[in-house]
């Protein structure tokens, strides 16, 4: 899957919140896989919520590093 991670700023478009199996951002949109199929090559996107497996994260912790 491809997601682009940049520096931050804080602005409102990079911050999100991890509630109920998803990746919610500041205003309202969420982390989804687009086309709704986790393959390689596949594009995350943010997109309206809606109640679709796409959008569902599992957060895994390790010492010292954390993988969704």
């Amino acid at each position: 899957m491809n997601l682009r991670l940049d520096k931050t700023n804080a602005r409102w478009f990079q911050q999100f919140k991890f509630k109920d199996g998803k990746v919610i951002g500041e205003r309202g949109h969420v982390v989804e896989v687009e086309g709704g199929k986790p393959r390689n090559g596949a594009n995350i996107i943010a997109w309206k919520s809606t109640s679709k497996t796409q959008q569902l994260w599992e957060v895994i912790y390790e010492i010292g590093r954390a993988h969704v």
